[in-house]
């Protein structure tokens, strides 16, 4: 008996079961990029990263109580008015560190007028359109995938030029820019409105309610804006404070007399200090 052969047919069952184990191995796909929120170190192929979004994190206020839809609420001069509803549109995200900016990074292709009555057209815009209302109280912007310390941040209210154009009935289902039921989409030619203010301006049962409609072309490119200490955590979502406060929104609007294009001016001129960013 060769003495060689014993020893050739082990090597050969190594063989044979390494090749097998081999066969059998599948490489894991996963996530590799450790900004994404499904990042996975233990992965061979990098693959189906989901990266963490930018949220605005609504409070909404009127001084110290919080807002209830139709309540009776006080102005400093001791006038009691309703406020019924207010909503509006939120867009344009960007946060910046220095002088660098960042912004969402989502898209999506939305049907568009085009410059005929009977043309629709089909157009890339950023994906970042929140339409905010008393609830719920968090609103994704979309897609963040750049981590750590930000000094800034700024939003437009309202929509840009761009996304005026969009037709809200052929926009997918649940998105923002589709039909609403409180109809914000004006027409063709001014787009949607940036906010909607329904208030009450005593508490009679009597008392129609009045609305204050922001919107083009007397109202268009509003930003928000707010500086701080923003921190985003690598591979988690990131959520940005903002509070509205209607107390403010409301200062020195007299109520008791004046019309709604007075108050409608002074509500323009609160903006500021109505809607801000908490870092």
């Amino acid at each position: 008996m060769n003495p060689l052969l014993p020893v050739f047919k082990i090597c050969t069952l190594i063989l044979a079961f390494s090749g097998l184990a081999t066969s059998c191995y599948q490489p894991k796909k996963a996530c590799l990029d450790i900004e994404a929120v499904n990042f996975d170190a233990t992965a061979d192929e990098n693959c189906c990263c989901q990266y963490p979004r930018l949220f605005f994190r609504l409070e909404h206020r009127y001084d110290t109580l919080t807002f209830r839809e139709g309540d009776p609420y006080p102005q400093p001069d001791g006038h009691w008015f309703r406020l019924q509803k207010v909503i509006f549109y939120l867009s344009d995200v960007k946060a910046y560190r220095g002088t660098e900016e960042f912004g969402i990074t989502d898209s999506l292709e939305l049907p568009v007028f085009g410059p005929a009555v009977t043309d629709t057209l089909e157009q890339f815009l950023t994906n970042d359109f929140m339409l905010i209302r008393r609830t719920p109280l968090e609103y994704a912007a979309g897609a963040f995938p750049e981590s750590g310390s930000f000094d800034r941040i700024r939003c437009r209210l309202g929509l840009p030029a761009a996304a005026q154009h969009v037709i809200p009935t052929k926009a997918p289902n649940g998105h923002p820019l589709a039909a609403q039921s409180e109809k914000l989409w004006l027409d063709r030619d001014r787009g949607f409105e940036a906010m909607r203010i329904i208030f009450n301006r005593d508490t009679l049962s009597t008392t129609a309610p009045d609305t204050i409609t922001l919107a083009r072309p007397e109202f268009d490119n509003f930003m928000l804006e707010g500086t701080g200490t923003f921190v985003h955590q690598s591979g988690f979502d990131f959520y940005v404070p903002l509070q509205a406060d209607y107390k403010e929104l409301f200062r020195d609007v007299d109520l008791a007399n004046g019309n709604l294009s007075g108050w409608k001016a002074k509500i323009v001129a609160n903006l500021p200090n109505a809607l801000r960013f908490q870092d």
